[in-house]
């Protein structure tokens, strides 16, 4: 079937149908601004074919429907098609059939995550809870970087405006209230710690961050680190690595973003209690540790040793 005749809706289901086909078809997507429903099922799409659908869908504004069902699609496939649809804010892509592709439960993952995290999207117009728990054992969401984006687009800019409704929080308000960010397990990554970090350059309402078990790295961890230089209303953060085996990722921070953390921290007065545990404590770690607290007299309770003990620190200032 040749692009020239191409009309509002695309049913393409040629057995000779391959990858190079697709990739001219999300050309076409790019530009054709009345498409509204295309169908390439049973075409033995490869990932190649995929990632040119998701170049044209990442600035469709007009496809309502898509079938890519019983093709070749891996994990890498799948996931990038659903995340363009996300990351394309003016996308109005509401249904994806992927059923009977090569993707593992992983890529299942990725697609619940931005199922969920467009539905958060959406709830975050209600009321604004005091605390919003979105850990993955409260509400089973995980999230990923997905959903840091949501909140980071969400929360920027005058605090709280909005948030989830009363089912995500048992206390809620209609003023800008958030206080607490509950992230565990989410498997928000290096990407998801950049948009949360990003959130808290502007945010002054919410004073303790929970992203414990979220496989954040390095690259996370020195993003949160510049964020905690300037900010000024967190009093609480939780970065720990993992709780027991049920860690979402095996990704630790190593050195680097130790250091930088520890740097970031002997500036920041605010944090009073901060819980680093099971990524990199080698020497140099420790060391940096003891000098975040000689510099911060502001830090009562930290946590950084795998197994070493809770330290905690009273402000002599009132004895």
């Amino acid at each position: 079937m040749s692009l020239q005749t191409l009309v509002p809706y695309i049913h393409s289901n040629c057995a000779h149908r391959i990858s190079e086909g697709a990739l001219a078809i999300g050309f076409y997507l790019a530009l054709n601004p009345t498409l509204t429903r295309l169908n390439l099922s049973g075409n033995r799409i490869t990932d190649v074919g995929a990632f040119g659908l998701a170049k044209g869908l990442l600035v469709n504004s007009s496809l309502t429907e898509l079938h890519v069902g019983s093709n070749r699609l891996g994990d890498a496939g799948v996931s990038s098609i659903y995340a363009t649809s996300f990351d394309n804010k003016k996308s109005v892509l509401a249904t994806i059939h992927v059923k009977g592709n090569l993707h593992s439960s992983e890529g299942d993952t990725i697609v619940h995550a931005i199922v969920q995290s467009k539905a958060l999207a959406t709830q975050l117009r209600e009321a604004t809870p005091v605390v919003l728990d979105l850990s993955y054992v409260a509400t089973d969401l995980g999230l990923r970087r997905f959903g840091a984006d949501v909140l980071a687009e969400h929360f920027q800019g005058d605090g709280c405006d909005d948030a989830l409704p009363t089912s995500t929080s048992t206390t809620t308000s209609n003023t800008n209230a958030c206080e607490v960010l509950n992230l565990c397990r989410n498997g928000l990554g290096d990407d998801g710690a950049r948009s949360i970090a990003s959130l808290f350059l502007s945010n002054a309402t919410i004073t303790k961050l929970d992203l414990s078990c979220n496989g954040i790295g390095d690259v996370g961890a020195t993003a949160l680190a510049a964020m905690l230089r300037v900010n000024k209303s967190l009093r609480a953060v939780n970065l720990r690595a993992a709780y027991g085996a049920s860690s979402a990722s095996s990704c630790v921070i190593s050195e680097v973003g130790m250091l930088e953390l520890s740097a970031a921290m002997q500036v920041n007065t605010g944090i009073q209690v901060l819980d680093l545990r099971d990524h990199c404590a080698n020497p140099r770690v420790v060391t940096s540790w003891v000098h975040m607290l000689q510099h911060n007299t502001g830090l009562l309770k930290f946590n950084g040793g795998t197994p070493a003990a809770f330290l905690a620190r009273h402000d002599h200032r009132r004895d």
